[in-house]
């Protein structure tokens, strides 16, 4: 169901006639109340006999009880523009309006001779009621988790576009029949004749007229394949099974990534694959496994961490509600949950966001929810929405893999512990204060152009040389005790491990054991690169003759490191702390804000106090910190943490998540002179 549940609906007002001996609609079908909790409508979606008849719809709905386990397909497809110019005629004498899409989909689908008996959301939820929204929705899993079949509609054809789909179906059919896992084509000397008939087909350069098409884009279409227990594709009169249709993806992204097939020997050019949909059809497929994955845990409640990594991983989906952003992934995230989080389209978007956040804290066991708020974050969109600082703003668009730091550990030696005051709209938390930031650079971003990097970096380093006294070779130590030119060449690509890729380390022959190039490994020769292309584009230009330009090439590890800097560091403000600290914080971030590592958080955060004249404890001044009440909390290893309540209690906003380095892997925890408290977010 990819529905636009809340939003206003045209429906035309000028007579539309579906067929040539009807000229007047007629009247609107008046829905009646749905009594019991789990009963749903279903369109019994009548056959058409005459052919003077075929382009007229009729229907019957009848309620049924998804507990009685009834017999039905459930449709999947995309709404399209919200207006309602056609007529699905129901019960002889009312009519209701659909889409132009819809309308299609229903003339496709329709029998002969038999009556076919669906669910589609525009039909069986009257959309003009939100009470009834909010009750049917929750029930979405069960709808389409025991709908026999799941249809997916990807629209009308257009030229071309039926056969991209034969070609599809022809190449996943092929992999399925072969079985075994899809690597890259000179990986795979075996299936040769395969990936010739995948690489040579004219129809790989015409991806587009299927793939990108709305269907792919959609938010909703997420839980609904996930939870299917049979799913097809259907298009131009081809259908597809879901599985198919994955294992043709897998092979075309296998195919883009290996540059040995990538050249057209009939035109003599490379190929051209104009698809953006190959990741995210790989990512259906993922959320689909992940759902028999996480049974289990679902089972158990407790599946806390999925719900975050569920609606982050559909950033790349979009919907026409904002609310949908979240409820259109209830399916997944509230299946078997004692407690589910709860429909409601009453609320404004901005209630919905909150309600949802405090849902988090309060049942799933995780403060990571708060990588994801934030100051920075808020203020980045045009119209921000009255939602305290710890409260995710899920319209903001996916920008890189790096978004998020949630990989690290930082305080997961204890378990979050945190209280939602709704009345204050505000968040409590424990955790660790550790330092002030006393040096702030500008974003990578708030330069002109990406190709500016270097200048970014050579700003970096003479702000660090100046705050920590380095000179180039006199072998300064990090707080860590490793070389700070190490320090900084992890910190700059946010401590990524990745592995250098390397040609001879991706073939199958390539020894286990074979020494593998990490990135930031790179570093040294790309700093050199940086500041001698730094230093000579800041000489003043002479009038002379000019030189002969001479070719410059540089090495594949300088350009992965400088791309992962880029990556990481470009919506990121370098920063450096009073105690030496060096890091990536949100570009929203002031001189003065606060590190901080609450209890049970994957990272640190960036926190700003909000009374004048806020101090840390231990920090410098006239009179020490007043605490109301000293104490210790018990550690894992039976270590005492002094744990403070201050005599006035602070409050802070939250500015967002950082890579501090030397502080993302629990180090906080055997740092000395810091103290437990709790942080009041509002």
């Amino acid at each position: 169901m990819t529905a636009t549940h809340g939003s206003p609906i045209s429906l035309l007002q000028d007579p539309t006639p579906f067929d040539n001996s009807v000229t007047v609609r007629p009247p609107r079908y008046q829905y009646h109340r749905l009594e019991a909790s789990n009963t749903i409508r279903l369109l019994n979606l009548r056959p058409w006999k005459d052919p003077l008849q075929q382009h007229h719809l009729e229907c019957t709905l009848e309620v049924v009880s998804l507990a009685d386990n009834p017999s039905f397909e459930a449709l999947s497809y995309t709404w399209g523009a919200l207006v309602l110019p056609e007529i699905l005629v129901c019960n002889n004498d009312s009519g209701i309006g659909i889409t132009k899409n819809l309308y299609d989909a229903l003339v496709s689908f329709r029998l002969p001779d038999s009556s076919r008996k669906l669910w589609v959301d525009a039909v069986c939820i009257d959309q003009t009621n939100d009470s009834e929204k909010s009750l049917q929705i929750p029930l979405m899993p069960q709808i389409y988790g025991q709908a026999t079949e799941v249809l997916i509609w990807l629209g009308e054809a257009v030229e071309g576009s039926k056969d991209v789909v034969q070609y599809l179906n022809r190449i996943g059919q092929a992999f399925v029949d072969r079985g075994g896992e899809i690597r890259e084509p000179r990986n795979e000397p075996a299936s040769s004749a395969i990936w010739d008939d995948v690489a040579r087909d004219p129809n790989l350069e015409k991806l587009h007229l299927v793939l990108d098409r709305p269907w792919f884009t959609r938010r909703w279409v997420i839980q609904e394949t996930a939870l299917a227990r049979k799913a097809t594709v259907h298009h131009a009169g081809v259908s597809m099974d879901w599985d198919v249709l994955w294992h043709a993806s897998r092979a075309l992204a296998r195919l883009r990534g290996d540059g040995s097939r990538f050249w057209n020997r009939t035109t003599g050019r490379p190929i051209r694959m104009n698809s953006s949909s190959l990741l995210r059809i790989l990512e259906l497929d993922e959320q689909r496994k992940d759902c028999w994955i996480w049974r289990d845990q679902w089972e158990a409640n407790e599946a806390g961490g999925h719900m975050l990594d569920c609606i982050d991983r559909a950033r790349a989906f979009e919907c026409s509600v904002d609310k949908d952003r979240i409820f259109a992934l209830l399916g997944i995230f509230n299946r078997g949950r004692a407690t589910p989080f709860e429909v409601d389209y009453e609320k404004s978007v901005a209630e919905v966001y909150e309600a949802f956040a405090r849902y988090c804290l309060r049942h799933g066991d995780t403060v990571d929810i708060l990588a994801w708020a934030g100051e920075t974050n808020r203020s980045s969109m045009p119209e921000p929405l009255d939602i305290p600082s710890w409260v995710p703003d899920w319209r903001l668009p996916v920008r890189s893999s790096s978004d998020t730091l949630s990989m690290f550990r930082a305080g997961h030696r204890l378990s979050s512990n945190v209280e939602v005051d709704d009345a204050s709209r505000t968040l409590v938390a424990q955790g660790m204060m550790v330092d002030r930031v006393v040096v702030r650079l500008p974003h990578m971003g708030a330069y002109d152009t990406a190709s500016q990097v270097r200048d970014w970096y050579a700003v970096v380093e003479v702000y660090l040389r100046r705050r920590l006294g380095i000179t180039e070779n006199d072998g300064t130590k990090y707080r860590t005790g490793e070389d700070i030119w190490q320090a900084l060449a992890r910190t700059l690509v946010a401590g990524k491990e990745d592995v250098i890729f390397d040609w001879s380390r991706d073939s199958l022959r390539a020894p286990a054991d074979e020494p593998r190039t990490l990135l930031y490994h790179a570093f040294p020769t790309w700093r050199q690169k940086v500041l001698s292309s730094s230093i000579r584009s800041s000489v003043p230009t002479v009038e002379e003759d000019a030189p002969q330009a001479q070719l410059r090439f540089e090495t594949y590890e300088h350009l992965e490191y400088e791309d992962g800097v880029i990556e990481v560091s470009k919506q990121r403000a370098f920063f450096v702390t009073s105690q030496g600290f060096i890091g990536l914080g949100p570009k929203g971030m002031e001189l003065g804000d606060v590190i901080c590592v609450l209890n049970g958080s994957s990272t640190p955060s960036i926190v700003r106090p909000l009374r004048e004249g806020f101090r840390m404890v231990g920090e410098g001044g006239v009179a020490p910190v007043p605490i109301r009440r000293p104490g210790y909390v018990l550690m894992p290893s039976g270590d005492m943490k002094p744990y403070i309540v201050r005599t006035e209690q602070e409050t802070y906003r939250l500015i967002g998540e950082c890579y501090a380095h030397g502080l993302m892997y629990g180090e906080v925890w055997d740092l000395d002179g810091l103290c437990m408290e709790d942080f009041a977010i509002v």
